[in-house]
Parts: C-alpha cells; sequence; structure tokens
C-alpha cells in the first residue's frame, strides 16, 4: 500500500518537475515584490510572491508610518499571441500583515502603534514580452479586495494597482 501511496504521488508531482522556474521582481519607489513563476505548462502558470512596502505620510500635528507584509500566490491561464508576446489572466490570492505607528506632536508627543492582518484577493490581467526565452518584462493591472483586522474590527478596501514584472526563468 505504501508504494501505491508513492508511485501515485510521484506521478502527481511528475508535471511540477517539468515545469519551468524563474523569478521576477517588481519596484517601486516605495513598494517591492519578489515573484516565483512556475509554468507548469504552456497554458497554467502558478506565481508565488512576497512583498513588502512602506510608506509615510505626514498631516497637521504629526506623521503616520505604515509597513506591510504580503505572502500569497497567483493562478493563471496563459495565453501565446505570438512567440514573444504571452496574455494572461488569473487571480492572486494573499495574506497581508499590517503595522502603523502614527506620531501625534502637539503639544506632547504621543505615539500610536497598532499591528492588523488579513487578506487581499486580486483579479489580474497582464501581458508579457519574451525578449529572449529566458527573459520577459511584463505589465498587469488588478482589482483588489482586502480585509484586515484591526483592534477587534474588519477593515475592508477596494483599489486597482499595476506592476511592471522583470521576469528570469531557469
Amino acid at each position: 500500500m505504501k508504494r501505491l501511496l508513492a508511485l501515485a504521488s510521484l506521478a502527481i508531482a511528475a508535471p511540477v518537475w517539468s515545469a519551468d522556474f524563474g523569478v521576477g521582481v517588481s519596484a517601486k519607489s516605495n513598494d517591492s515584490t519578489i515573484y516565483v513563476p512556475i509554468d507548469i505548462n504552456d497554458s497554467f502558470r502558478v506565481e508565488p510572491l512576497v512583498r513588502y512596502s512602506k510608506d509615510t505620510s505626514v498631516f497637521a500635528g504629526g506623521r503616520s508610518k505604515y509597513e506591510t507584509y504580503e505572502i500569497g500566490t497567483g493562478l493563471f491561464k496563459l495565453y501565446p499571441l505570438t512567440e514573444s508576446i504571452h496574455i494572461y489572466y488569473g487571480g492572486r490570492l494573499s495574506y497581508l500583515n499590517l503595522k502603523a505607528e502614527t506620531n501625534f506632536q502637539a503639544p506632547v508627543v504621543d505615539f500610536n502603534r497598532s499591528s492588523s492582518d488579513g487578506y487581499r484577493i486580486a483579479p489580474t490581467l497582464g501581458f508579457e514580452y519574451f525578449f529572449k526565452k529566458h527573459l520577459s518584462i511584463g505589465g498587469e493591472a488588478q482589482w483588489y479586495y482586502s480585509d484586515l483586522e484591526a483592534n477587534r474590527q474588519d477593515v475592508s478596501a477596494t483599489g486597482t494597482n499595476t506592476n511592471l514584472i522583470l521576469r528570469l526563468r531557469f
């Protein structure tokens, strides 16, 4: 029975062994993301990601600092238009952790720190242009919905995001 289970596991994992793996990066002034594109075949991609962003906002009487950590994965259907241009669609699902610090400076310095976590769902549409077989640059647009639990309250947000991604496959 153990041998049968081991053979079944190998049969299921075999397509992943033949998949094309790579690494991708997307960076903005306050936001960096690392992707791990895994092309299972010519028409399906799994793409885990790790993201870090940092932002500061100044307001009358103080300022706020925000740090966001995100880990997730995307599932995409791939369509080659030409040999060097592909489009893809699908979505990303991520775990989010947000740390915030607010500093009020009038009349006494006061700090307020909070931490929240939750998830983000982002339907995504993108394209890739291949310079060479293993090197591509792409752009994607996504609409997202995020839900965070902060101070025992659910806080949700929606919006759009665009990324320019450089990918290298091994």
